[in-house]
């Protein structure tokens, strides 16, 4: 068994337990969030806040193409902006960055 099978059938088992689902492109799909987490971006006024969460996917619960930056996703009824997509080494999961619409 390779390491990226483990790792998909890890998450999988993860899921069971968590129980939760955010939805991209009309569809639905089992997802492991991060906490929400924040820093003081500096702009052009000052630091600003800025708050993020992350989202990780079992890239083989997508049947052809995967998030990409810009597009959004729903999770607990709210809307988040993707800033970042990140697949891992061995190809088994995608992790979601995403800006909170609060933050």
């Amino acid at each position: 068994m390779s390491f990226g099978t483990e790792i998909a059938e890890a998450l999988a088992e993860v899921e069971l337990v968590l129980a939760k689902s955010l939805t991209w492109n009309s569809t639905t799909y089992a997802c492991n969030p991060s906490g929400l987490s924040s820093q003081d971006d500096l702009g052009s006024g000052g630091f600003a806040p800025e708050a993020a969460i992350s989202f990780s996917i079992r890239k083989s619960l997508f049947s052809s193409a995967i998030p990409a930056v810009g597009q959004s996703v729903v999770y607990e009824a709210k809307t988040y902006k993707i800033s970042e997509v990140v697949t891992d080494a061995a190809g088994s999961t995608v992790r979601l960055v995403c800006a909170d619409p609060n933050g």
